[in-house]
Protein backbone atom coordinates (compact mmCIF):
# COMPACT_ATOMS: atom_id res chain seq x y z
CA UNK A 1 0.00 0.00 0.00
CA UNK A 2 1.64 3.37 -1.21
CA UNK A 3 1.73 6.41 1.73
CA UNK A 4 -1.48 7.63 -0.70
CA UNK A 5 -3.43 5.44 -0.26
CA UNK A 6 -3.01 4.75 3.55
CA UNK A 7 -3.49 8.65 3.82
CA UNK A 8 -6.64 8.32 1.39
CA UNK A 9 -7.87 5.62 4.07
CA UNK A 10 -7.05 7.59 7.04
CA UNK A 11 -8.85 10.50 5.23
CA UNK A 12 -11.87 8.78 4.89
CA UNK A 13 -11.64 7.03 8.35
CA UNK A 14 -11.63 10.67 9.88
CA UNK A 15 -13.81 12.55 7.92
CA UNK A 16 -16.90 13.59 9.44
CA UNK A 17 -19.44 12.08 7.13
CA UNK A 18 -17.46 8.45 7.73
CA UNK A 19 -18.34 9.25 11.62
CA UNK A 20 -21.41 10.12 11.05
CA UNK A 21 -22.34 6.81 9.64
CA UNK A 22 -20.35 4.89 11.76
CA UNK A 23 -22.72 6.69 14.83
CA UNK A 24 -25.54 5.69 13.38
CA UNK A 25 -23.99 2.20 13.22
CA UNK A 26 -23.80 2.36 17.10
CA UNK A 27 -27.06 4.00 17.69
CA UNK A 28 -29.05 1.16 15.83
CA UNK A 29 -26.99 -1.48 18.34
CA UNK A 30 -27.27 0.26 21.56
CA UNK A 31 -25.80 -1.24 24.26
CA UNK A 32 -23.68 -0.87 27.67
CA UNK A 33 -21.79 1.61 28.51
CA UNK A 34 -18.08 1.60 28.42
CA UNK A 35 -16.22 2.23 31.19
CA UNK A 36 -16.90 6.15 31.08
CA UNK A 37 -20.32 5.36 31.75
CA UNK A 38 -21.10 7.32 28.58
CA UNK A 39 -23.99 5.70 27.11
CA UNK A 40 -25.34 5.30 23.32
CA UNK A 41 -28.55 7.73 24.72
CA UNK A 42 -25.90 10.26 26.39
CA UNK A 43 -23.86 10.70 23.45
CA UNK A 44 -26.90 11.32 21.49
CA UNK A 45 -28.28 13.88 23.33
CA UNK A 46 -25.18 16.07 21.65
CA UNK A 47 -24.03 13.92 18.95
CA UNK A 48 -22.98 16.23 16.37
CA UNK A 49 -20.73 18.69 18.34
CA UNK A 50 -19.12 15.34 19.96
CA UNK A 51 -18.68 13.75 16.70
CA UNK A 52 -17.52 16.98 15.52
CA UNK A 53 -14.87 17.17 18.49
CA UNK A 54 -14.19 13.04 17.47
CA UNK A 55 -13.16 14.11 14.14
CA UNK A 56 -10.58 16.88 15.33
CA UNK A 57 -8.85 14.68 17.93
CA UNK A 58 -8.54 12.13 15.09
CA UNK A 59 -7.29 14.11 12.46
CA UNK A 60 -4.50 15.49 14.87
CA UNK A 61 -3.81 12.16 16.23
CA UNK A 62 -5.22 13.51 20.16
CA UNK A 63 -7.65 10.13 19.94
CA UNK A 64 -6.64 7.21 21.80
CA UNK A 65 -8.93 4.54 22.91
CA UNK A 66 -10.06 3.49 26.70
CA UNK A 67 -9.73 0.44 28.30
CA UNK A 68 -12.85 -1.87 27.52
CA UNK A 69 -15.31 -2.39 30.57
CA UNK A 70 -14.92 -5.96 31.45
CA UNK A 71 -19.06 -7.27 32.06
CA UNK A 72 -19.65 -10.91 33.17
CA UNK A 73 -22.81 -11.92 31.80
CA UNK A 74 -25.02 -14.63 34.53
CA UNK A 75 -25.47 -16.76 32.50
CA UNK A 76 -21.67 -17.25 31.39
CA UNK A 77 -19.60 -16.09 34.18
CA UNK A 78 -16.52 -18.16 32.43
CA UNK A 79 -16.61 -15.98 29.37
CA UNK A 80 -16.57 -11.88 30.53
CA UNK A 81 -17.03 -9.39 27.57
CA UNK A 82 -15.37 -6.33 27.03
CA UNK A 83 -17.63 -3.38 26.49
CA UNK A 84 -16.17 -0.27 24.60
CA UNK A 85 -16.66 3.46 25.38
CA UNK A 86 -19.36 4.75 22.54
CA UNK A 87 -16.44 6.82 21.14
CA UNK A 88 -14.47 3.62 20.89
CA UNK A 89 -17.08 2.01 19.03
CA UNK A 90 -17.81 4.72 16.49
CA UNK A 91 -14.06 4.59 15.92
CA UNK A 92 -13.98 1.21 15.47
CA UNK A 93 -16.85 1.44 12.54
CA UNK A 94 -15.49 4.78 10.99
CA UNK A 95 -12.07 2.56 10.77
CA UNK A 96 -13.85 -0.49 9.31
CA UNK A 97 -15.64 1.70 6.83
CA UNK A 98 -12.70 3.37 5.61
CA UNK A 99 -10.83 -0.06 5.49
CA UNK A 100 -13.73 -2.02 3.62
CA UNK A 101 -14.26 0.10 1.20
CA UNK A 102 -10.37 0.51 0.33
CA UNK A 103 -10.22 -3.38 0.30
CA UNK A 104 -13.46 -4.96 -0.85
CA UNK A 105 -12.61 -4.47 -4.32
CA UNK A 106 -9.42 -6.50 -4.22
CA UNK A 107 -11.13 -9.25 -2.41
CA UNK A 108 -11.69 -12.93 -4.33
CA UNK A 109 -14.94 -14.11 -4.95
CA UNK A 110 -14.54 -16.76 -3.15
CA UNK A 111 -14.17 -15.08 0.38
CA UNK A 112 -17.18 -14.70 2.35
CA UNK A 113 -16.23 -13.93 6.33
CA UNK A 114 -16.82 -10.83 7.58
CA UNK A 115 -17.74 -9.18 4.31
CA UNK A 116 -21.04 -7.14 3.75
CA UNK A 117 -23.40 -9.45 2.64
CA UNK A 118 -21.62 -12.57 2.56
CA UNK A 119 -21.00 -15.03 5.52
CA UNK A 120 -21.51 -18.35 6.27
CA UNK A 121 -24.99 -19.56 3.97
CA UNK A 122 -23.36 -17.66 0.97
CA UNK A 123 -19.92 -19.92 1.26
CA UNK A 124 -22.60 -22.53 1.33
CA UNK A 125 -24.34 -21.88 -1.58
CA UNK A 126 -21.23 -21.72 -3.31
CA UNK A 127 -19.99 -24.86 -1.86
CA UNK A 128 -23.16 -26.78 -2.82
CA UNK A 129 -22.90 -25.38 -7.15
Amino acid sequence: MSSSDALTTFDRATHLTTLHQAWDHVLDRASAPGIDRLSVQDFAANAAQRLERLAAALRKLHWRPRPARRVVLPDDPDRPIAVPTVRDRIVQRALALALGARYEPTLDAAAHAYRPGRGVHTALRAVER
